[in-house]
């Protein structure tokens, strides 16, 4: 019995300290945005090989999670450049991300995206950082980003992005905006 006890002792240590180096268990609703997050986009090597199902997502590549399980920050740098501009009818990509109510930080370099930002990550009230750099992202930047009162960095550069940039954006609190490389039309605006 003492053995038996031991050995259930040592496993319960172990989820533990795991708990300890990875912090919370990533909540279901999160886990289930990145996901469908995955699923749309083109390029998915090995950026998302650890993005199992039935694994933790805090401990996924690119992705951190705050003390209580919910992700704070998306990283994911692709080692290719993705293709030429997506033909077609543009569509939305990542909607499912405006349910990550604890993002802070979302960075996507060379990643092949290939849709609009949607504007459901106006949503995203907790967001920092918004780099989408060299991803195909096509289509105009919608409104709703500017509701985003606590995002600092918004770089789109190197992207397809059509339309002119919303005059909102000179109004926001933007420590840098990166908008070259696109096609848009119109003036860009500028930050204090």
């Amino acid at each position: 019995m003492a053995a038996g006890l031991g050995a259930w002792a040592v496993v319960v240590f172990a989820t533990t300290l795991a708990t300890v180096a990875y912090g919370q268990n990533c909540k279901p609703v999160d886990s289930q945005a990145l996901k469908y997050f995955q699923l749309e986009i083109v390029f998915g090597g090995e950026e998302f090989k650890t993005w199992q199902d039935g694994t933790n997502c805090c401990t996924w590549d690119g992705v951190t999670c705050d003390g209580n399980g919910n992700v704070e920050s998306l990283n994911i740098i692709a080692r290719d450049v993705p293709a030429a501009r997506p033909q077609g009818d543009p569509y939305l990509v990542g909607t499912a991300l405006g349910d990550l109510v604890g993002l802070k930080n979302l960075t996507m370099l060379n990643v092949a995206y290939n849709g609009q930002i949607p504007p459901a990550w106006g949503g995203l009230a907790s967001l920092e950082v918004l780099n989408l750099d060299g991803c195909n992202v096509v289509g105009p930047i919608p409104e709703e980003l500017c509701r985003l009162g606590n995002l600092n960095t918004l770089i789109l550069k190197g992207n397809f992005i059509s339309g002119s940039a919303p005059d909102c954006l000179s109004t926001m609190a933007l420590s840098s905006l990166d908008l070259s490389g696109n096609q848009l039309s119109g003036p860009v605006p500028s930050i204090p």
